[in-house]
């Protein structure tokens, strides 16, 4: 056995003979030639559920399973989704600080991540059962992601051990993480625009319900109905809470492209060219304006804006607190024997960007007030901050709802709080859900606010499902 090992990047970035006829070979676990390399080590979740592992066969290579009652993660963590168990390869194939063997070969190290395989797999239940095509985001205020899921999903053990398995998927998408998949937000994006306009000391208006910019029509989507109750004064928090698109729309038009660009860019890290840099990855949205009319519709969501439901909370988040806390979902680097920890995660709290001191409390408000129209009945201590969104994206339409469950005693504004298994979180830093539906007709639903007893169900399962 050498006594030398070779890199982490020498290590993973080898050429491995895979076996044939496999279904998934991308699943496969290399077999071990002169301790060059070790089996990938476990995914735990937070709570130390093992969700992922290294399988030893008798006489053949080992290979990677997911924990049967999670397979719903499947596309979250296999390498057939570029998931976590591709993004933390280095680390998993790391020498473990305790030697550790499967069927005779050395195992690397395991890391622990901040997801609760429980509340992600009862919320993919919960958007199954509807015939859901779509994304749920959970993320606590400090950052980290409690629940990613995406449905439809697949079952990595039966793509690895039935040929026939990966036929009966289609096209359905199940291999695509779609809380990472840049979309149109629709009015959801009218937290970044809210606080824009008050930055820029825009409140009262006229909103005539239906514009004309460049020949295109903008309109509210109460305009066919309620023709006679405009044009209407109103001001930033009742058009946020009514949505108006021709509000917003018309305060854009006035700040102007170069002072949106740049206050996108500045408060909320937006632009053509950003990208957010997070430990599974990057964030990389777009925002192309080219036009006036360009301008006008990106003020709800609409236009050129293309972002991801994973930003979408980011966004929620520092709309309620003030400020954009990094997405992360590592929270420590375990060894695979002992199963203690051997390194530290990545850092919560980690503020990249904030609402001018002066537009927090708006906005904080606005999504107060638009959380009261919800129906959705939370627990004692509870408020529901919310707005959501409804996105017409060429073939149909993409319905949101994205907000913050807070308890009172929740002090993440006061100091950061970071407990050992996010126990008892709930009570003392708040999370942020984004809901995305990409198939609404199927529900036979036309806007985003008929999803709301969804929404309430999911609530309720992070509720009680919460560290």
């Amino acid at each position: 056995m050498s006594s030398q090992k070779p890199s982490v990047t020498e290590k993973t970035s080898r050429a491995v003979s895979k076996p044939e006829n496999s279904v998934a070979v991308s699943q496969i676990e290399e077999s071990i030639s002169d301790n060059e390399y070790y089996l990938r080590g476990c995914i735990f979740d937070v709570n130390m559920n093992c969700i992922m592992s290294s399988v030893a066969q008798q006489g053949k290579i080992p290979y990677r399973q997911i924990e049967p009652k999670y397979t719903s993660l499947s596309n979250i963590l296999s390498d057939q989704s570029e998931g976590f168990d591709t993004v933390f390869e280095d680390i998993l194939r790391t020498e473990n600080p305790t030697r550790y063997e499967i069927g005779g070969e050395l195992v690397g190290r395991s890391v622990q991540l901040t997801l609760n395989a429980g509340m992600s797999q009862k919320i993919y239940e919960r958007m199954n059962k509807e015939g859901i095509i779509g994304s749920v985001v959970v993320m606590r205020s400090d950052g980290s992601v409690a629940a990613m899921v995406s449905t439809p999903s697949y079952d990595l053990n039966k793509l690895m051990s039935d040929s026939g398995y990966s036929e009966t998927l289609g096209n359905t998408g199940a291999f695509i993480n779609r809380t990472l998949s840049s979309a149109a937000p629709g009015s959801t994006f009218k937290i970044i625009s809210e606080v824009i306009a008050n930055q820029h000391d825009i409140d009262k208006m006229t909103d005539e319900g239906h514009i004309t910019v460049q020949s295109t029509n903008l309109q509210n989507n109460d305009w066919e109905k309620n023709k006679e109750s405009y044009p209407m004064q109103t001001d930033r928090l009742d058009a946020f809470i009514r949505s108006s698109n021709v509000y917003f729309a018309k305060a854009f038009d006035k700040i102007g492209e170069k002072n949106v660009k740049s206050d996108m860019q500045n408060y909320f890290l937006l632009s053509d060219s950003t990208k957010i840099n997070c430990d599974f990855g990057v964030l990389q949205n777009s925002l192309k304006i080219r036009s006036r009319d360009d301008l006008c519709r990106s003020a709800f969501g609409q236009g050129n804006v293309r972002i991801s439901p994973l930003y979408i909370s980011a966004v929620t988040r520092e709309g309620i607190y003030g400020s954009m806390a990094e997405p992360f979902v590592l929270k420590s680097v375990i060894d695979t024997a002992t199963k203690k920890p051997v390194g530290e995660g990545s850092m919560p709290y980690n503020e990249i960007a904030c609402i001018p001191e002066k537009c927090r409390e708006n906005i904080k408000e606005c999504l107060r007030s638009s959380g009261t129209l919800r129906d959705i009945t939370l627990p004692d201590g509870y408020t529901l901050y919310s707005k959501t969104g409804t996105a017409n994206v060429g073939n149909g339409l993409y319905l949101y709802i994205t907000g913050g469950i807070v308890h009172k005693n929740d002090l993440t504004a006061q100091k950061k709080i970071y407990t050992d298994g996010y126990k008892n979180f709930s009570c003392q830093g708040g999370y942020i859900i984004t809901m995305q539906i990409q198939n609404p007709q199927h529900l036979g639903l036309e806007l985003a606010s008929q999803t709301t007893y969804i929404y309430s169900d999911i609530i309720d399962i992070v509720i009680k499902e919460g560290e």
